[in-house]
């Protein structure tokens, strides 16, 4: 029984942590500390946050109503904790607020909980453990969720937003199970996901382009599991990278990319069909264009008759100063393109600790971020290796430690359950891979 108490206590601590966080641009920041709502005696009261923000948390500041009580600076990191210990004079209600300010100077909304401060002594751990507990459904109870989002056979560019609802009633499941498989058979539903609860509703998950995927959704109750929804299927297609400001050539056939605008020049690289790239110059009559590809980042010329253009011509430099390279003086030896279209090779995902304690609600001794460390290598050119944490968002490049190791430090985020890793690897001629999901586990850590 004590057990259940706990785990309804922590689900109920962040249910209101999630709705006690600011949400306007600028850093993230919420309050652990105290609850909004909770009762307290005439006494010091400790005031405990967080904030986080990718390009660095600065300061922190603390609010009693509208008024500045405290600042307190950061250590630039992407995740800061702060704390004050107000003592309030009098009984009454009161507004505490808190806002973060990061590297590049945005500021944080307002994010505020009312407190009550109250004559006598109040006993808040009994005052929580006294909620009433939540009913869930029977399993004969439980209803096939709906999907909403995205549409059955949809084509969709970049990362899917899935979004599923459950019929109103009067009892409640306990949590979405959401499978995802490359086959309507759902023989492997590795892809898939749990939610902690019925609060979310949606969520942005990175998949492999150029593929197509099933999906569908059931609930699950303490005493087993509810019906299937529909099935639906939908395609990931490759996005455009390029911005409305650039100009680029997609190439319809593999290239040879030259010194200068001319087939009498020599090769310097190849650049690939199918991939965009940015173009940085051209001839006058725009029959050769000047781009950057991986391998060659001050750029080559390739004819304009291999690829089409999007973007505006008139944005790109003409450059006519050109100093002729002939065969018989060139130090270049002029050899039929290698095109190389191999991805990387992603062999090992490690990640350290496995386990982990949340950040929050209660902060915990110990490890508060992951080391992520990926084995990867190309046989023809560098790479360049990233760790995204689809929940909070974060996606870094890694570092090359040596031996085909590249490493890099992650957060965990702060509700508790098994948590996946993906790993990207792009190659200096555009050649992409993903590796396999990598997992750890986050624990609530209530003390």
């Amino acid at each position: 029984m004590k057990k259940m108490i706990l785990v309804l206590v922590t689900v109920f601590i962040l249910v209101i942590l999630a709705s006690c966080q600011s949400t306007g641009p600028g850093p993230t920041v919420w309050i652990d500390q105290p609850l909004n709502g909770s009762k307290h005696s005439v006494k010091d009261v400790i005031i405990q946050t967080h904030a986080s923000d990718k390009d660095g948390v600065e300061e922190i500041q603390f609010f009693i109503a509208d008024e500045q009580i405290w600042v307190q600076k950061a250590s630039g990191e992407q995740l800061a904790e702060a704390k004050y210990v107000w003592l309030p004079t009098s009984p009454g209600k009161y507004m505490i607020g808190v806002k973060a300010i990061d590297a590049k100077g945005d500021v944080s909304g307002l994010t505020k909980i009312q407190i009550e401060i109250m004559d006598g002594i109040i006993d808040e751990i009994q005052a929580e453990a006294s909620l009433t507990p939540q009913i869930f459904c029977e399993v004969s109870e439980l209803k096939a969720p709906e999907l909403l989002l995205p549409d059955d056979g949809a084509q969709i560019k970049g990362t899917p937003n899935l979004e599923w609802s459950y019929p109103e009633g009067e009892c409640e499941p306990q949590a979405f199970v959401i499978d995802i498989s490359p086959d309507s058979s759902f023989s492997d539903v590795s892809l898939g996901f749990g939610t902690m609860d019925l609060k979310e509703t949606s969520r942005q998950l990175p998949l492999e382009t150029g593929k197509c995927y099933f999906w569908r959704v059931h609930v699950i109750t303490p005493g087993g599991v509810g019906p299937n929804s529909t099935i639906r299927s939908f395609c990931v297609n490759q996005p455009v990278l390029p911005t409305e400001q650039t100009t680029t050539i997609t190439l319809t056939d593999n290239a040879n990319c030259r010194t200068a605008p001319g087939k009498d020049y020599p090769v310097m690289g190849s650049a690939i069909k199918g991939n965009s790239y940015e173009m940085i110059g051209r001839k006058s009559n725009n029959a050769w264009f000047k781009i950057i590809i991986g391998s060659i980042p001050s750029g080559c010329w390739v004819a304009s008759s291999t690829g089409s253009v999007s973007g505006d011509l008139d944005q790109v430099e003409i450059i006519e100063d050109i100093p002729l390279i002939t065969p018989s003086v060139s130090p270049f030896i002029i050899t039929t393109a290698i095109v190389d279209t191999q991805p990387p090779e992603i062999s090992e995902i490690t990640i350290s600790p496995p386990v982990v304690s949340a950040v929050s609600p209660i902060p915990c001794p110990g490890a508060t971020a992951i080391t992520v460390t990926v084995i990867a290598s190309d046989a023809i050119s560098s790479i360049r290796v990233y760790a995204e944490n689809p929940e909070t968002g974060e996606y870094k490049e890694m570092n090359d430690i040596g031996n085909h190791q590249f490493q890099t430090t992650l957060s965990p985020g702060n509700l508790p359950g098994q948590k996946s890793i993906l790993i990207h690897a792009y190659d200096g001629n555009g050649n992409y891979a993903r590796g396999d999901w990598a997992t750890f586990t986050v624990i609530p850590c209530l003390q």
